[in-house]
């Protein structure tokens, strides 16, 4: 057994719980996994490797991530079988509220996390889409697996309120104590972070250890999406040093002001970039995809750039005008995929897969029936993308995965 049995058979109180919790819907449940189950987790708890602690400008820092959990022996294999499973995801479900969730098996920016002393992670709201297939981010549960800790070492974890602010911010705290876990939303408004752990002289070696898995959902409330971001930080706040009542009365007021001076021009910023991205999306809502034959393109199509590449996945709507017997695709695969390209296509309720080679290029055909006048989805997704930046190819940072150069839809 994985799960501990008694917040299984208590998901009513927890659905309560975490309805009601502030700054924003969380809940926390201790004694997450069985006890034995969760021992076996911090025994096989992969060592902190270099390799695995690059930050996002590919310097090594003091957090080692293992999303590549189903390499990390028969334990998380197990686990990762729990979490994909129906029961596990209905279970959350009923607990959140929120139906048709998704696990990630990439585990993008989840796995194992191995925080050492040094390590902090200022306010933020996460990305809010799948960067490989763009489902919506919706909620992280994130389990503690640490013997002893002492809040004095920093490391809990906060939810902020508005860490935009330095006197209206609420702060709760949690724990990061063995079992321990947290479910919560993913919005534009569930900032979470950590202050900086801190070596005690005396205490253990510190390794502020969890296991993070992300949920997403294929559709989001209208009211609750937002231009697609990446993750967004907050990253300056009052010094725990300038908190306490014996602190310089006049040094913490001069630090205060050129903080919030700090914060509102990072506000700025940030809302101007919100504004920047929001006509970008509209720019691109404009572009239409090649397609001809006895179908009209309905509304915007996602995935696809006016230079004619796809990312990882494509999705647009068509509505005939005669009754279509056969889609078309003229498709280009690029050399720097590497070992080929999987491709899927789903045509209404119908998928079709192909497996194609590098730098292939080619027209790939199927016969389905779409109805006149009846609007039909269609997605194209592909397994394996590039950044051309990374390939010596300018400065283009995009994932890309197909070059499309024609959509046939005929009678």
């Amino acid at each position: 057994m994985i799960l501990n049995p008694d917040w299984v058979d208590s998901l009513s109180m927890l659905q309560q719980q975490f309805a009601s919790a502030r700054p924003f819907r969380h809940v926390e449940i201790d004694q997450f996994f069985t006890a034995a189950f969760c021992q076996k987790m911090l025994d096989a708890f992969p060592g902190f490797e270099d390799e695995y602690a690059r930050n996002e400008t590919g310097q090594v820092g003091r957090k080692a991530v293992r999303s590549d959990v189903r390499n990390l022996g028969q334990v998380y294999q197990q686990l990762d079988d729990e979490l994909r499973s129906e029961m596990f995801l209905k279970a959350i479900e009923t607990v959140t509220g929120i139906s048709g969730l998704k696990y990630d098996p990439a585990y993008v920016g989840g796995g194992t996390h191995d925080n050492r002393s040094g390590q902090g992670l200022s306010p933020h709201v996460d990305f809010n889409f799948h960067p490989l297939d763009g489902r919506h981010r919706r909620l992280n549960l994130i389990v503690y697996l640490n013997d002893e800790w002492d809040a004095d070492w920093g490391g809990c974890l906060e939810l902020h309120e508005n860490p935009w602010s330095l006197h209206q911010n609420q702060i709760t705290q949690v724990l990061p104590s063995l079992n321990h876990a947290i479910l919560f939303e993913t919005n534009e408004h569930s900032w979470h972070g950590f202050q900086t752990i801190r070596q005690p002289t005396d205490g253990p070696t510190l390794a502020r250890r969890s296991f993070a898995l992300y949920l997403y959902t294929d559709t989001r409330p209208e009211d609750e999406t937002a231009i697609e971001h990446s993750t967004v930080y907050v990253p300056l706040h009052l010094p725990k040093s300038l908190q306490s009542d014996h602190a310089d009365p006049l040094v913490r007021q001069e630090v205060t002001g050129i903080l919030e001076n700090g914060l509102g021009m990072l506000k700025f910023l940030y809302d101007r970039e919100k504004q920047f991205a929001a006509r970008i999306d509209q720019l691109k809502g404009l572009q239409r995809l090649p397609l001809i034959g006895q179908a009209l393109q309905v509304g915007r199509q996602e995935g696809f750039d006016e230079d004619g590449w796809m990312g990882p996945v494509l999705r647009f709507e068509v509505k005939p005008v005669e009754r279509i017997n056969r889609v078309s695709l003229k498709l280009t695969i690029p050399s720097q995929v590497g070992e080929g390209q999987q491709l899927t296509l789903t045509v209404g309720n119908k998928s079709f897969e192909r497996r194609c080679e590098p730098n292939e290029s080619f027209e790939w055909t199927i016969q389905t029936a779409l109805k006149k006048d009846k609007i039909c989805p269609i997605s194209l997704s592909a397994e394996r993308q590039f950044i051309p930046a990374e390939h010596g190819l300018g400065e283009d940072r995009r994932m890309l995965a197909v070059l499309i150069r024609q959509i046939d839809l005929t009678a």
